[in-house]
C-alpha cells in the first residue's frame, strides 16, 4: 500500500493572515542612492553620526548601508504622543538588516537620544539571538551575511513583539506606558553607550504609528520582498449595517439582495449574495495595456460556497449583465474557469474559504491563483476583448442564473497584474483544512480477486481527521491487468494480472493514495467496436501550435485489454499525435486521428479534424514568376534576373500560367541582396524555390551554381552507388541523392532548405526527399551576392522549364515548405494552397442529393484507395475500400440510403496522401 503525503508549508505558513492590508508607512529610508544615503522616501532624512557606507543590498540592484561600530543614525519620526501617555507608546519598526560577523552584540534601536545608556533590542554576542534582559530573548539566532525583515511591533502595556521574515520570534515582555521603549522625538538606529554595536548592513529602515498586527508583519514578506502595490478599490463586509461601504475607493452598488454572515476568522464578517443579484463595482481605474479599455488589472475575492455541485458566478465584465459571466465554478467538477480561458485542475470544496486573486494582462496572460497557490493559466485573451473592463465591473453576475448563492469576505481590485511572488504576499485561508494523506484497503484488508467479474469494494481512509473536504474520486491504473471501478469505490475484475486502485483528494490538494490488486481467472473479451472523439467535443484546432486531447470509447466496457495505438493520417494538413492520444497542430488542413485496438482484434476508428492557422510562410526576398512573355526576367520581388544565352516562353503548370525554358549552356544570374548571415562571411540561411519541369529523362540538368565549376544541385543521368546516386534523382557528390526521382513533363516545387553546419534539405510538393548532412560554414552553399541558375561549366544543365523562382533569407521549416505545396500551387493564401492539393478527388454529381452520388476520381500511383466518410462532428460512419488501382480516372458510384440528411466529408486517402469533398444528403 501507498501513502501520499503534502507538505503544506507554503499555504499554511500564511493562511491565517487573511486579511492583513499594511498601513501607509510614517517614515520610509532605503539607502539605494550612494551619493546619498540619508534621504527619505516618506518623512525626514536621516542623520549620521560616525561614518557610513554604501554596500549591496539582499537583491540584484538593491543597495544597503553598513554603519560601523561606534556610528549610529538619528531618526526624527514625526510621531505625536499615543497610547495614553505624553510618549509615543504604539509604533511599529522595519529594520532589513545582516551582519557581517557573528559572536558579537549588535544594537537595534535606542530610545535616549543622549545615547548615555545601554541600546534596547541587540542581538546577544552568546548565542546570537535577539532581545534584551527585560524584554527576554528569541529562542531563533541570526546568522551570519543572511537578511533578514525585523518588524517590532510595541504596544506599550499590552505587548512587544518581534517578528523577522514574518515568523515571530520574540513575544517580550510587555512595557510599560511612557516607560524604557517608549519614543521621544528622536530614535537612534544602530547606537549603543558602551560599544555593544558591532557593524551591521541596513538596506531599509521603516516607522508606522500604529502596531503591527501578525498578519500585517507577515504581509511584509523578508528583505527581498517588493512592497505591494496598492489597490484601487477595496471593500471588506465588516459592518453588517453598511456592507457596501469602502476602505478604498467608491462605494459597491447591490441588484438584488445580500445578507451579512460570519467571515473566515473570528470577529470577521461577510456578505452572502444569493442567486440572482449581484455587486457593481466602479473600479475608477483608467484605460490601459495599450486599449481603449483595462487590459491590465488584478482582483481579489475571498470566497466560500455554501453549495458544490453548481455552477457560481464571479465577474461579469458586461455592465449590463446581457451574457455569460467571466469566470465560473463549474457545476459538474467544482473546476475554476470558463470554456474560452480553460479550467483548473483543483476542484472548490463545500463551505471552505479560499482567496481567489484573478491576475490579468490581455494579450499575454490570465492567471487564477487560489491561496496563495496557481490553479489556473489560462488562454491569453484579446487586448479590449472580452476580459478588458469597463468603468464598472458585476461581482457574482450572470445573465441566466449561473450564479448560485456565494459567500465574500472581501474585494480588491489593482490596476496591475500581481505577480505569483505578489499573490504569495497577500496570503490564503487556514479554516480550509486540506487533505494531507489517504490510505486506500481492500474491505477486510483483501487484496485479490480471484472469480470471473468479481468485485471488491475499496475503503480509502482520509487524513486527517478533521479535514474539510473527504470525498475522493476512484480511479484505476492498469498494470498487467484490468478493472474497472465506480464513484464509490466498487472494483470490478476484468483481465488478469495487476492494477493500482487510487483514491484522490477533491478538496483542491491533489493528494492520492493507492493500493495493488491481484486479478485471476478471468476471461478473455476482445474489442468490438471503438469510437474516437476529443475530450472537448470540438473537431477543430485553430490555435497556433493548438493541441486536441482524443480520446478512444472501446466496448464492450469489459473488454480485456482496452489499451490502443493512436496514430495519425496526414490528409491536406498535418499533426503529430502522443501515445497518450494528444493531438498537435503542424500544418493546416485535414487530419484523421486513428485509434486500433491492441488485443489482436484489430478494430479501429477515427475522427476527421480541421487545422487552421498553423502555418505563415515568411516573405521571400527575391521573387520571379515569367508570366510576362515580353519581358520574362522581371522581378516580382527583388531584382532583375540577367540572362546568359537564350530563354523562350513556354506553358506552365497550370491553364494562363506561364514559364520560361532555358537552354544547355544558358542561366540566369540572381543577386539576391541577401547580406552575409549565420555567423560567416557569406550567406549561410537561406531557401531557394525552384517549380520546374524536364523534358525529358536520363539527362543531367543543373538548379544553381554558387561558385565556378561544377552546379551544385542537380538531376542526375548516370548511376553511382558510392555517393547514393541513381538516374532521376537530385543531390551531388558533397550532400548525395534523393531515393525518389523525378519524371519527364512533371511539374515540380523544389525546395531548398539550408542552414550550414546544422542541416540541408530538399523538399518537392512538400515531402522532404533528402535530408543531407549539414554543410560547412562559407563553404560550397555559402552564397555570394550572385547565385546562378541553371548553370553548369561543363555541359550538364540540359534544358529546363521553370515557372517560378523564389529566394529567402532564412531556412524554411518542414511546415513552411508543405504550405508552400506544389508548382500548381497558388501564393494567395494557405487555404488556396491547401485547396489546390485536394485535386486527387472530384466533386460529386448530383449535390445535393437523396439517396446515390458519383465521385470521380485519379489515381497518381498504384495503390491501395479507401474512402471515409465523415459527419460534421468529425465522427467517421462509413467506410469503403476500392482495393489496389492503377494510375488513370475512376468513380465511385455511392449508395448513402442508410445515412441520415446532412452535410459530410468524403475522404479518398491514397498512397499520395488524402483528398476530401463534401456532399450533402437532402430527402
Amino acid at each position: 500500500m501507498k501513502k501520499t503525503l503534502l507538505s503544506l508549508v507554503i499555504i499554511l505558513a500564511f493562511a491565517s493572515f487573511a486579511s492583513a492590508q499594511v498601513p501607509e508607512r510614517t517614515g520610509w529610508w532605503k539607502f539605494d542612492d550612494a551619493a546619498d544615503m540619508l534621504k527619505a522616501d516618506i518623512g525626514m532624512p536621516l542623520t549620521v553620526t560616525g561614518t557610513q557606507a554604501s554596500v549591496p543590498g539582499p537583491a540584484e540592484g538593491n543597495l544597503a548601508t553598513q554603519v560601523s561600530l561606534g556610528s549610529y543614525l538619528t531618526m526624527t519620526h514625526g510621531i505625536a504622543p499615543n497610547g495614553g501617555g505624553i510618549s509615543v507608546n504604539e509604533y511599529s519598526l522595519q529594520i532589513d538588516f545582516s551582519v557581517p560577523e557573528i559572536g558579537k552584540w549588535h544594537a537595534f534601536i535606542q530610545t535616549n537620544p543622549a545615547n548615555s545608556d545601554d541600546a534596547d533590542l541587540f542581538t546577544k554576542a552568546s548565542d546570537n539571538t535577539i532581545g534584551t534582559a527585560a524584554t527576554g530573548y528569541s529562542v531563533n539566532a541570526v546568522a551570519v551575511d543572511t537578511w533578514y525583515r525585523m518588524v517590532i511591533s510595541v504596544n506599550n502595556g499590552e505587548f512587544f513583539n518581534v517578528y523577522l521574515n514574518g515568523e515571530l520570534w520574540l513575544t517580550g515582555t510587555p512595557q510599560d506606558v511612557d516607560g524604557r521603549w517608549a519614543l521621544v522625538n528622536e530614535l537612534l538606529i544602530f547606537a549603543d553607550d558602551d560599544g555593544d554595536d558591532a557593524a551591521i548592513n541596513c538596506s531599509e529602515l521603516g516607522i508606522w504609528d500604529v502596531a503591527l498586527t501578525a498578519g500585517q508583519a507577515s504581509e511584509l514578506g523578508n528583505a527581498s520582498t517588493v512592497p505591494l502595490v496598492a489597490r484601487k478599490g477595496w471593500w471588506k463586509f465588516d459592518d453588517a449595517a453598511d456592507m457596501l461601504k469602502a476602505e478604498i475607493g467608491s462605494p459597491l452598488t447591490l441588484t438584488g439582495t445580500q445578507i451579512s454572515v460570519p467571515g473566515p476568522e473570528e470577529g470577521n464578517l461577510a456578505t452572502q449574495v444569493p442567486l440572482g443579484s449581484y455587486l457593481a463595482m466602479s473600479h475608477g481605474i483608467a484605460p490601459n495595456g495599450g486599449g481603449d479599455l483595462v487590459n491590465e488589472y488584478s482582483i481579489q475575492i475571498d470566497f466560500s460556497v455554501p453549495e458544490i455541485g453548481k455552477w457560481h458566478a464571479f465577474i461579469q465584465t458586461d455592465p449590463a449583465n446581457s451574457g455569460d459571466a467571466d469566470l465560473f465554478t463549474k457545476a459538474s467538477d467544482n473546476t475554476i474557469g470558463t470554456s474560452a480561458t480553460g479550467y483548473s485542475t483543483n476542484f472548490v470544496a463545500k463551505d471552505a474559504w479560499y482567496r481567489m486573486v484573478i491576475s490579468v494582462t490581455n494579450g499575454e496572460f490570465f492567471n487564477v491563483y487560489l491561496n496563495g497557490e496557481l490553479w489556473l493559466s489560462g488562454t491569453p485573451q484579446d487586448v479590449d476583448g472580452r476580459w478588458a473592463l469597463v468603468n464598472e465591473l458585476l461581482i457574482f453576475a450572470d445573465d441566466d442564473g449561473d450564479d448560485a448563492a456565494i459567500n465574500c469576505a472581501e474585494l480588491a481590485i489593482w490596476d496591475v497584474a500581481l505577480s505569483a511572488d505578489e499573490v504569495i504576499q497577500l496570503g490564503g485561508f487556514a479554516s480550509n483544512v486540506l487533505v494531507n494523506g489517504i490510505n486506500v484497503t481492500g474491505t477486510g484488508g483483501v487484496s485479490v480477486i480471484e472469480t470471473e467479474s468479481g468485485t471488491l469494494q475499496m475503503i480509502a481512509e482520509v487524513l486527517p481527521e478533521n479535514a474539510t473536504n473527504k470525498v475522493v474520486a476512484w480511479s484505476v491504473t492498469e498494470v498487467t491487468g484490468g478493472a474497472t471501478i465506480s464513484e464509490d469505490g466498487l472494483l470490478t475484475a476484468v483481465k488478469n494480472g495487476t492494477v493500482t486502485v487510487n483514491a484522490t483528494s477533491t478538496d483542491g490538494s491533489n493528494i492520492t493514495g493507492s493500493t495493488e490488486i491481484t486479478i485471476s481467472n478471468q476471461a478473455v473479451i476482445l474489442v468490438t467496436s471503438l469510437t474516437v472523439t476529443s475530450e472537448s467535443g470540438a473537431n477543430t484546432i485553430t490555435n497556433k501550435g493548438g493541441t486536441l486531447q482524443m480520446i478512444a470509447t472501446v466496448l464492450p466496457e469489459n473488454a480485456t485489454e482496452k489499451a490502443v495505438t493512436w496514430s495519425v493520417i496526414k490528409g491536406t494538413g498535418d499533426a503529430s499525435i502522443t501515445a497518450d492520444g494528444l493531438l498537435a497542430a503542424i500544418a493546416d488542413g485535414t487530419v484523421t486521428a486513428k485509434a486500433t485496438s491492441t488485443d489482436g482484434s484489430n478494430i479501429s476508428g477515427s475522427m476527421l479534424i480541421t487545422i487552421s492557422n498553423q502555418t505563415t510562410i515568411r516573405e521571400r526576398k527575391g521573387w520571379w514568376k515569367f508570366d510576362d512573355a515580353n519581358n520574362m526576367v522581371k522581378a516580382e520581388i527583388g531584382l532583375p534576373l540577367v540572362l546568359s544565352g537564350t530563354q523562350t516562353s513556354v506553358n506552365g503548370p497550370v491553364a494562363g500560367n506561364l514559364a520560361t525554358l532555358v537552354p544547355l549552356g544558358s542561366y540566369f544570374d540572381m543577386n539576391h541582396g541577401i547580406p552575409a548571415n549565420g555567423g560567416g562571411a557569406l550567406v549561410n540561411e537561406w531557401t531557394l524555390q525552384i517549380d520546374f519541369s524536364v523534358p525529358m529523362i536520363d539527362t543531367w540538368y543543373a538548379f544553381f551554381q554558387t561558385l565556378d565549376g561544377d552546379a551544385d544541385l542537380f538531376v542526375a543521368k548516370t548511376e553511382a552507388p558510392d555517393i547514393g546516386r541513381v538516374p532521376n534523382s537530385i543531390g551531388c557528390g558533397s550532400t548525395r541523392y534523393s531515393e525518389a526521382t523525378i519524371t519527364a513533363d512533371t511539374w515540380y516545387r523544389m525546395i531548398v532548405s539550408v542552414k550550414n553546419e546544422e542541416f540541408f534539405r530538399i523538399y518537392m510538393d512538400g515531402n522532404l526527399w533528402l535530408d543531407a548532412a549539414p554543410q560547412a560554414l562559407d563553404a560550397r552553399y555559402g552564397l555570394s551576392s550572385i547565385l546562378q541558375i541553371f548553370q553548369d561549366d561543363d555541359g550538364d544543365d540540359g534544358d529546363i522549364r521553370c515557372s517560378e523562382l523564389g529566394i529567402w533569407d532564412v531556412a524554411l521549416t518542414e511546415a513552411e515548405a508543405v504550405a508552400l505545396g506544389d508548382a500548381t500551387t497558388t501564393p494567395n493564401g494557405i487555404n488556396d494552397i491547401q485547396a489546390g492539393r485536394n485535386s486527387d478527388l472530384g466533386l460529386n454529381y448530383p449535390n445535393p442529393f437523396s439517396a446515390y452520388t458519383t465521385f470521380p476520381y485519379q489515381i497518381k500511383e498504384r495503390g491501395n484507395v479507401t474512402f471515409r466518410i465523415f459527419n460534421l462532428a468529425g465522427i467517421e460512419v462509413a467506410k469503403i475500400n476500392e482495393g489496389i488501382k492503377s494510375p488513370g480516372s475512376y468513380k465511385l458510384e455511392l449508395n448513402a440510403a442508410s445515412l441520415p440528411n446532412g452535410i459530410y466529408n468524403v475522404q479518398m486517402a491514397t498512397e499520395r496522401g488524402v483528398s476530401s469533398q463534401k456532399m450533402i444528403i437532402i430527402r
